[in-house]
């Protein structure tokens, strides 16, 4: 299951800096404690997940090819 946290934000991975994103939280049931938090720009889909308090779980966009480009 999943929950938007924030919109309107500007991310910057390794791939770039991108704007107009949102932040969203995942969860299960079958893990309650596990949480992540994933961040999604227009036009390119997901940038970054991260696991939040301490978490060690990092995954970013290191490069991406757009339309025309």
């Amino acid at each position: 299951m999943g929950k938007v946290l924030h919109g309107g934000l500007t991310v910057s991975v390794e791939a770039g800096t991108f704007s107009d994103c949102i932040e969203t939280m995942d969860f299960t049931r079958l893990e309650p404690g596990a949480r992540e938090h994933k961040f999604y720009c227009a036009g390119v889909g997901m940038v970054l997940e991260v696991e939040p308090a301490g978490g060690r779980t990092r995954n970013e966009l290191v490069s991406v090819v757009m339309p025309g480009g």
